[in-house]
């Protein structure tokens, strides 16, 4: 690149030197802007010159397109291996990511996940296939895969044989349905969400192999009538949602090897007052809501819990594997 550009000032100082030395009565500006109609092949119009400039010009012409179209072809190569080297970048960071979640569809929806797991730190990546808000994704630094979801190849890159879950948000139910299909088949234990605007496509969805299914309309209609008929339910979900009030909701999962494996409810209970256990689900899948204090807790269990954050972010490091606290430490 470097030495291309040095070419062309070099061609371009030699040419306007030589005008300025052949026409005695030329001053930098017309010589320079004789060069410049040289070199682009433009043409003189009603400007006269002498022969020897004619002369001159003829070997100017010559050594100048070449030089030029040369420096102009190594620009565009320049620039487009910019482009490929930052994708490539782009997608060994992507290669790299285990337990990630898969964004499919860069809409409404889309975008509202999206923010949730930029909000939670959560690693994703965006299949997206317009090109404008790909670009406004990465914008914002989040990982890109550009092209369309439906196909084997974009999950592929997007990492869809690792990921922990995926999240087909399409304005499009067809899409959507080959989506979880894809999925499905690539990954047979992802966790696939797939959004629906036709409430009767959900038994196709499930068969397809979707774990949740939800219809966005639907989902508001609940709030609004949630908002409505009992205002104050509504609040409190709203504030555990947000963690405005320093409170929240959440499932925490007890990881093999965690320090409360065997322990009983009561025993970490009596050290976290404030938490509140809502539902225990045992890892062969058996639901306790409201379990009782001497249910022990057992690798694979996940615990719904409610409190302040400082005591969930306290029972979430516990819950951790002792491999991942020395990793962490």
């Amino acid at each position: 690149m470097l030495y291309a550009l040095a070419a062309f000032v070099l061609v371009l100082v030699s040419g306007v030197l030589g005008f300025m030395l052949i026409e005695e009565d030329w001053g930098l500006g017309r010589a320079f802007y004789f060069t410049v109609i040289t070199l682009s092949t433009v043409g003189y119009g009603d400007e006269g010159i002498s022969e020897t400039a004619r002369l001159f010009a003829s070997g100017l012409i010559l050594c100048g397109i070449g030089t030029c179209t040369y420096a102009l072809s190594q620009m565009v190569q320049f620039a487009v291996s910019r482009q490929m080297a930052w994708r490539q970048k782009m997608q060994r960071h992507i290669d790299q990511l285990e337990d990630h979640f898969i964004i499919c569809g860069l809409g409404r929806v889309g975008q509202a996940v999206s923010d949730q797991f930029t909000e939670a730190a959560m690693p994703v990546v965006v299949v997206e296939q317009s090109a404008e808000r790909a670009e406004w994704a990465r914008n914002e630094g989040q990982l890109v895969v550009e092209g369309s979801a439906t196909e084997d190849e974009a999950l592929i890159l997007a990492g869809v044989q690792r990921a922990r879950g995926i999240v087909c948000a399409s304005p499009s139910d067809s899409d959507n349905l080959v989506m979880t299909l894809t999925a499905r088949e690539l990954n047979p234990d992802i966790n696939i969400i797939a959004r629906i605007d036709n409430p009767q496509s959900d038994t196709r969805f499930k068969r397809a192999g979707a774990t949740h299914v939800i219809s966005p309309a639907m989902i508001s209609g609940h709030d609004i009538a949630t908002m409505l008929v009992r205002p104050k339910l509504a609040e409190f979900l709203e504030r555990a949602r947000t963690s405005e009030s320093g409170f929240q909701m959440t499932e925490i999962s007890v990881e093999p090897g965690s320090s409360l494996v065997g322990q009983k409810i009561a025993e970490f209970g009596a050290k976290e007052p404030t938490l509140t256990f809502v539902a225990l689900q045992k890892s062969d899948g058996q639901t306790h809501v409201r379990p009782r204090a001497n249910d022990t807790l057992g690798g694979g269990d996940v615990l719904i819990v409610a409190g302040e954050l400082d005591a969930i972010a306290r029972m979430a490091e516990r819950c951790r594997g002792l491999t991942a606290t020395a990793a962490a430490g």
